[in-house]
């Protein structure tokens, strides 16, 4: 903070001439000098001597990009395992339906080992899915489709 309009200029192009970029507000009847973001400020504790200040402060970046990064990543897995149960429910009900009504064991048998094996593993998803019956996971995927399909009730 300084009192006039000449000093603010002064220190703005001191800081400009070492690469920090200085903003600049007016106060109370005072003018502010300051910086915006970390990086200029880390830039300014730099060139201050402050390698302490700086370490703490990249520190405290890496910490917060680390946690961040985490959360996405757990945010993810959370929508991506509440969409496979959902589905998984549904073709559960869709399957159960088909064999109410006694259509199951008239399809391809295709149909039938990827029914019969949801059944035997209800909370799988479609890679592991793929993996017990050998073939690819789109295969699965198209099979639960069909299954879903048939029973009446449409996969969004």
């Amino acid at each position: 903070m300084v009192r006039n309009a000449e000093a603010a200029d002064t220190l703005q192009s001191l800081l400009a001439a070492m690469g920090v970029r200085g903003l600049r507000t007016a106060r109370r009847g005072h003018h502010v000098v300051y910086l915006k973001g970390l990086d200029e400020i880390v830039s300014l504790l730099g060139l201050v001597g402050a390698n302490r200040g700086v370490l703490e402060l990249e520190t405290q970046r890496v910490g917060s990009d680390v946690r961040a990064r985490v959360n996405r990543l757990i945010n993810a897995e959370g929508a991506n395992l509440a969409r496979t149960v959902h589905a998984a429910d549904r073709q559960l009900l869709a399957i159960d339906r088909l064999e109410r009504d006694g259509s199951l064991t008239r399809l391809a048998p295709s149909l039938r080992e990827t029914a019969a094996q949801r059944r035997r593993m209800p909370d799988a998803d479609l890679d592991t899915l793929a993996g017990t019956l050998g073939v690819s996971r789109s295969a699965v995927n198209h099979r639960l489709r069909r299954l879903v399909e048939l029973a009446g009730d449409r996969e969004d």
